[in-house]
């Protein structure tokens, strides 16, 4: 089964600068590789690639088992593409700027993915059944849709938008030592925890809170957000 696809290509100032800096380093390892004359085994690996096998010695023409020499001529053939996608889609009716708008729109499913697995703990999944495995999912999203609505608050209220990480590690932080029967003491405060507070009309900034306060607290992050 075939079907009909539309190209895209076009040009990246940030892609070149990584090409760019990327081919830096494979050059500068070619250079190490061939001053040690271990090229063939780092060769292998591709992580030398621009060092090419010469048999023939340039300045004497004299026949060598081996003679690793830097293969300027595909430097200069792979920095011809530098920055240069080319994007194959099935999408006929987008249009280039479109397609090219999804294509960078990527990295933030890509993330998103890490997210779920990382902070989330989506995996390993400690499930049998299909209707668990996809409850367990369903859970994960919601939590992963949850970060993103405090990531938004936070971002507003602070003007730089957190980390997924970062947001778990200062909530973990908040936490409650009792001090006596009826109050406990908060030692963890940051901006962060602030904003976060601020976003769903809970006062962080106390440093000690009474039983009834914590009842309160707890009554009104239930109550839904308009």
């Amino acid at each position: 089964m075939t079907a009909p696809v539309k190209q895209v290509a076009f040009w990246s100032k940030n892609f070149a600068d990584r090409s760019h800096a990327e081919r830096v380093r494979i050059v500068e390892k070619s250079l190490r590789a061939i001053a040690r004359g271990d090229c063939s085994s780092a060769f292998a690996r591709s992580s030398v690639r621009y060092a090419k096998d010469a048999p023939c010695v340039r300045e004497t023409r004299e026949a060598a088992q081996h003679n690793w020499v830097l293969d300027e001529a595909a430097i200069e053939e792979d920095s011809r593409y530098d920055g240069y996608y080319c994007i194959v889609t099935s999408e006929q009716d987008m249009s280039d700027g479109e397609v090219i708008d999804c294509y960078r729109g990527l990295w933030r499913i890509e993330e998103s993915f890490r997210v779920v697995e990382g902070e989330i703990g989506a995996r390993p999944v400690y499930c049998s059944t299909e209707a668990h495995i996809r409850t367990h999912f369903l859970v994960c999203f919601i939590a992963l849709l949850v970060m993103r609505l405090m990531q938004s608050d936070a971002g507003r209220l602070t003007g730089s938008r957190p980390s997924t990480g970062a947001i778990q590690e200062a909530l973990a932080d908040v936490v409650g030592h009792r001090l006596d029967g009826n109050h406990w003491i908060f030692d963890y405060r940051t901006d962060l925890t602030d904003a976060l507070g601020d976003a769903v009309g809970v006062d962080l900034t106390r440093r000690v809170v009474s039983k009834g306060r914590a009842r309160d607290i707890i009554a009104s992050v239930r109550k839904p957000r308009s």
